[in-house]
């Protein structure tokens, strides 16, 4: 029985340009929600209205820690074509804490079933890339045990949005999701998508339909920092920074 997830990995704040609040707006409502860390992870550059690249550069500016939670620095990237190009350089993408990629309609129409299997498929296999975001939109259909296999043999997490209940999602997919993950023992993320600081965490829905489902709380990933940490620094293995930070999660 799943009862708390208690990161959140996927939030945006102002500079994302369609999100309305700040970092220390989500910090607040974070720590008010009893969530131990979350992740910053603003639109990739191609994302209309979003941050340019240098802004991803200086994240050295943000403490690890704020107000008793833990910020990880990263980016919510859009794939940019059916090919599974994504809008920030590996050499850019390799200076990041956590690293999420999904299709966004602004960016790329949907294609054929093949293409978004394919798309996938390369996006799992860039090593900096550590989570799909939410792949339970209702547009971009592809083969889901094929995907599965290769985020196993990666080591690639899936998210579930807690948006899956909202107009892009569709709950029946997701279903189809969490199902096979249970099935292949693939790794997910529960995660908000936060787009505002009052749904940071807020993923009781969610929540939910896993327990529903019967969904092993071991094979979520994020749902504690004893969970996280050691997996994301096993995918980090060249920033010292996290290395040091799973140390004390051992």
């Amino acid at each position: 029985m799943i009862k708390q997830i208690k990161t959140d990995m996927h939030t945006h704040t102002i500079a994302s340009g369609r999100a309305y609040s700040t970092l220390s707006e989500n910090v607040s409502a974070a720590k008010k929600n009893e969530i131990e860390a979350i992740a910053i992870t603003e639109h990739g550059p191609k994302m209309p209205g979003s941050v340019n690249p240098s802004y991803f550069l200086n994240y050295q500016s943000i403490p690890r820690e704020i107000d008793d939670v833990l910020v990880f620095c990263g980016v919510e990237l859009n794939i940019t074509n059916l090919k599974g190009e994504v809008d920030l350089s590996n050499n850019m993408l390799s200076r990041l804490d956590f690293v999420l990629a999904g299709f966004h309609d602004e960016i790329v129409q949907p294609g054929t079933l093949t293409e978004h299997t394919e798309a996938w498929l390369n996006v799992i296999e860039n090593p900096y890339i550590d989570c799909l975001a939410h792949p339970g939109r209702d547009d971009y259909e592809f083969d889901l045990p094929t995907i599965l296999d290769a985020c196993k043999e990666n080591n690639v997490a899936i998210e579930v949005n807690s948006k899956s209940f909202g107009k892009y999602a569709n709950i029946h997919r997701c279903e189809d999701i969490i199902v096979g993950c249970k099935a292949k023992g693939v790794y997910i993320m529960v995660n908000s998508g936060a787009h505002f600081a009052y749904h940071i965490g807020n993923n009781q829905n969610m929540i939910e339909l896993l327990n529903t489902l019967n969904f092993p709380k071991e094979l979520v990933i994020n749902r504690n920092l004893e969970s996280l940490i050691p997996w994301l620094a096993n995918r980090k293995l060249w920033k010292s920074d996290l290395q040091a930070l799973a140390e004390k999660y051992k």
